[in-house]
């Protein structure tokens, strides 16, 4: 069987968030200087600019970790991921335990589960 790769996931949670009426902006995130994005507390997240909800992503993250930065936000929106197809759903699962695991993410499987 295929497994769907990180830009699968990436793909798809970008459909859930524009069927969500979500927008989702890529954007450089400043960082000190010899930091590495995926060493950044800073990745991205849900924020509000001019009265507009949207998901800003670090564009320099590893496309995994824009995967977890993109389903964080969406869940912290409410949005059930269930959508996604039950493959993808495993695979976002996993990284997203794997990734609350290292102290990297918090709790974002919560609506991965069904």
């Amino acid at each position: 069987m295929i497994r769907p790769g990180p830009r699968a996931l990436l793909r798809s949670l970008e459909a859930i968030a524009r069927e969500a009426q979500t927008k989702v902006r890529y954007e450089t995130i400043a960082r000190p200087r010899g930091v590495r994005a995926e060493d950044s507390i800073a990745r991205g997240g849900l924020c509000t600019v001019r009265g507009e909800t949207m998901i800003v992503c670090d564009a320099t993250l590893p496309t995994i970790d824009k995967v977890v930065v993109i389903a964080e936000a969406l869940d912290a929106l409410g949005v059930q991921l269930l959508a996604l197809p039950p493959i993808l759903r495993a695979r976002l699962r996993t990284k997203l335990e794997r990734a609350s695991l290292s102290g990297r993410s918090a709790g974002a499987s919560a609506s991965l589960r069904g």
